[in-house]
């Protein structure tokens, strides 16, 4: 099913590397249903731990998200 109450977005902030695999630095979600559709949002987010959904802040990222 295609509920927004049940789905979120997920961005991942990535180190990149030319020559080697890139690093994940952190990782924010955002449930769908905090957006407002058709409407421009800026927003802090803090972002989590690699590889976890964890938001215990590690950094914040600013976002400008059209929903």
């Amino acid at each position: 099913m295609h509920e927004p109450e049940h789905q979120q977005l997920t961005a991942v902030l990535l180190e990149h590397h030319a020559l080697d695999k890139d690093d994940e630095v952190g990782r924010v979600s955002i449930p769908i249903d905090q957006l407002a559709v058709g409407e421009m949002q800026d927003m802090w987010l803090d972002l989590g731990p690699p590889g976890t959904d964890d938001q215990s802040s590690l950094l914040s990222l600013s976002v400008s998200l059209l929903g």
